[in-house]
Parts: structure tokens; C-alpha cells; sequence
């Protein structure tokens, strides 16, 4: 039945999709071709399928054909050989852009803010937003001049009504004098499908405990503080109304992120129980003394069953040596936590420092530890040595892990 189900397929899928002859072009030909298609502003006219000729023309030759793509009027040029060919490929022009289009702007990051207006004038003429999945908009101090700033946020917010299908938003001022309205926090909290938010630490002030109008169910992903953390008396309760999906956080290089965590101590004698929905962390290596303050997101998140570490060798080593030289303190992980991730920048390294990252890892607290999972790359770099690999396969054994390779992210 199996071998009948697949023929049958097989014979579906070829009645669906008939091959296709391509022109014999050149590359370069090619490559004008695709720049043209991408630069067509009118697609009304444009074929909803491919039509490519079944066979070269006549005297067909790469030779023959000289395409020059005009700077300003954007216009095809073709020998005369070749004119009664031209509607032809603009069409297929046309055609491609209209099947490329939603990978080409499927991402858009915009580096200088002055850009906004550009890309805010494209969005409103055209429907092209609706493809778009993830948005980076980056503030260099650079731009910090007066009377910009509060026309740049304007449309930035004009844009995010333009994204409904966004996921993944990257929010990123180099300086914390921004501009930062109700209206941004409203815009965002409408986006119906974001599921990962990157922002500056200073924009946690833009959820509070008025934050009605803010409520984001689809959102999984964060950077930390999310929420300011100081002098709220409610933030579990804040948390769960305002983002009740909210189960990873990422800490960042962002300096008021380990601010904000100068106030966990006393949360505890405020009567205040952190955030249970967060199950997953992950602290990059621009946070800085990552192992050091480990134990402060335990009193936030106390119910973490992921943890994840980007961190170098050397980093990693001198940090778990100055815990026992300094404090007699050892990684201690939360009975919670069964999957602790690690990421080492300069993957490769020699099997001396891999030998103080097995000793570091043996001396570690972590009585609910099941798996060990290396990033992908990392993990290449132990199976490419075999001793490596037996050392920390000794270590798994004594310990009663599982090592496996994967995303630092989940």
C-alpha cells in the first residue's frame, strides 16, 4: 500500500509540476535580469506563472546579447536580434519578482534611522509588509541630534502597524534618551504573532503596573528586565496579565540588566515569588561574569528547567576558578534545571582547556541534570577529536548526563 500511496504521489506531484527549460544564459545575463526584477515598482500586469521558452531562439547565442541596466531610468536594452524577445523576459522578470518577493523582504534591518522614512513610504504604497517576519531597527549615537529623535520613534511605531505578521522584533538605541511613549508599548503589544522581543534594558520602564493596554499574548522570548524590577510590589501578577506566555529570557550586553538585579536580594523579604512562567535562560557573553550571577536569576525565575551559556574557554575557566579560590563557591544549578547548554566562542581549542572544562563541570551542583548540550558547532569540535569525545563521554557516564548538540536558544 505504501509503494502505491507514493506513486500515486509522485505521479500528482509531476502533473502539478510540469519542468521547466531555461534559456541557455550566461551568468551575468542572469544577474541583470534578477536586478531589474527588483527593481519593478508596478506588478499589475506581471503573469502569475513562469513562461519560459521551450527552446533557445534562433542564432541563440551568449555572445549576442548585450543587456545594460540604465542607473536612473532602470530600463532593459537589447541588440536588435533580440528585440522581439525582449516583452518576454520581462515578463519572466516580473514573474520572478513576484515569486521572490516574500523572501526578499521576509527580513529587513535598518541600520541608520534617517532610512525609516524611506522604508515607511515603500510600506504604504505596497503590501509588502505583510511578508515581513522579523524587523531590526538599530539608533547609533550618531543620530542622537536634536529634533530627530522624536520623528525617527513616529515612524518606527507608522512601521510596526505596517508588519502584522512580524515575529521577531529588534529593537536597539545606542543611548537611553530616546524617546520612549505609551504608544510604542501599544503598538507592540498589537502585534498578534511576535514571538521573540529584543530591546534595551531602559525600555523595560514602558510595561508597568498601568500597562493595561499592553497585554501581549503570543510573546515567548525576551530580553531581560522586560519589566522594571524595583519598588513593584506585584511583578508576578504584573507579568502573568501582561505577557502570560512570557517562558524565555535572554540577557544581553545591556549594563542595566545586571542593574536591575541588584534588587533581587530583597525581593524575597518583600514577599515577592519571581516570575514562574520563565522556564528558559539563556545569558549571552556580553553580559559579563555569567557564572557569578547565576544564583540572583534562581530568586527571579524560580522555576528554570533550561539554562544556556555563551562564553569562551578561557572565560568560562577563570570565572568557575575564582568562584572556588574567592568565595569557596561551586556552578550550582537549581534542582529544576534538567538541561544545561554551553557555547564556546573559538570552537576549537586544545584537550587541556576541554580537561578544565570536564573538571569545572564534575565539580558542579546539579542534583536534577540530565542532559549537557553543546552548540552545534562546539559539538562538531569534540566529535573531531577523539579524545575529547571520550573524556566528556566518561564524564556523562560518571554523572548520569546525556551530552547532545543543539540550539542555545530553547
Amino acid at each position: 500500500m505504501t509503494a502505491v500511496v507514493r506513486s500515486v504521489a509522485k505521479l500528482s506531484y509531476a502533473a502539478s509540476h510540469p519542468p521547466v527549460q531555461f534559456p541557455g544564459l550566461s551568468e551575468e545575463t542572469w544577474a541583470a535580469i534578477l536586478r531589474m526584477a527588483c527593481g519593478i515598482g508596478q506588478l499589475e500586469d506581471a503573469p502569475k506563472l513562469l513562461s519560459f521558452p521551450k527552446s533557445p531562439p534562433p542564432n541563440f547565442c551568449a555572445r549576442t546579447w548585450y543587456i545594460l541596466l540604465h542607473k536612473d531610468s532602470r530600463k532593459l536594452f537589447l541588440t536588435p536580434t533580440l528585440q522581439k524577445h525582449q516583452r518576454r523576459v520581462i515578463l519572466v522578470c516580473k514573474a520572478w519578482y513576484r515569486i521572490a518577493r516574500p523572501f526578499l523582504y521576509e527580513e529587513i534591518a535598518v541600520l541608520d534611522p534617517s532610512k525609516l522614512r524611506n522604508l515607511l513610504d515603500i510600506l504604504n504604497q505596497t503590501s509588502l509588509g505583510s511578508y515581513t517576519k522579523r524587523f531590526d531597527v538599530f539608533f547609533p549615537r550618531s543620530s542622537q541630534r536634536s529634533g530627530d529623535q522624536d520623528r525617527y520613534v513616529e515612524e518606527f511605531i507608522a512601521i510596526l502597524r505596517l508588519l502584522p505578521n512580524l515575529r521577531v522584533l529588534t529593537y536597539g538605541p545606542e543611548y537611553s534618551v530616546l524617546p520612549n511613549p505609551a504608544s510604542l508599548r501599544t503598538e507592540i503589544s498589537r502585534l498578534p504573532n511576535l514571538k521573540v522581543l529584543s530591546t534595551p534594558g531602559f525600555f523595560s520602564n514602558a510595561w508597568d503596573d498601568n500597562s493595561a493596554f499592553a497585554v501581549n499574548r503570543s510573546l515567548r522570548t525576551a530580553t531581560f528586565p522586560i519589566i522594571p524590577y524595583p519598588h513593584k510590589l506585584r511583578i508576578e501578577a504584573t507579568l502573568n496579565r501582561i505577557l502570560p506566555n512570557l517562558s524565555q529570557i535572554w540577557v544581553g550586553d545591556s549594563p542595566s540588566a545586571f542593574q536591575a538585579l541588584g534588587v533581587s536580594g530583597s525581593l524575597l523579604s518583600l514577599g515577592v515569588s519571581g516570575v514562574p512562567s520563565v522556564t528558559s535562560l539563556f545569558i549571552s557573553k556580553g553580559a559579563g561574569d555569567n557564572l557569578r550571577k547565576l544564583p540572583y536569576f534562581y530568586t527571579l525565575f524560580p522555576r528554570l528547567q533550561y539554562i544556556g551559556l555563551q562564553t569562551t574557554f578561557q572565560v568560562f575557566i577563570t570565572e568557575e576558578k575564582w568562584l572556588r579560590e574567592t568565595r569557596d563557591f561551586r556552578i550550582t544549578l537549581p534542582d529544576t534545571v534538567h538541561t544545561f547548554g554551553i557555547s564556546f566562542d573559538g570552537r576549537r581549542a586544545k584537550y587541556s582547556l576541554y580537561r578544565q572544562v570536564c573538571d569545572a563541570l564534575d565539580r558542579m551542583k546539579a542534583d536534577g541534570l540530565k542532559v549537557i548540550r553543546f552548540e552545534e558547532k562546539t559539538a562538531e569540535d569534540i566529535l573531531s577529536k577523539s579524545s575529547v569525545s571520550v573524556l566528556l563521554n566518561e564524564l556523562c557516564q560518571k554523572k548520569g548526563w546525556r551530552m547532545k548538540a543543539g540550539d542555545m536558544y530553547v
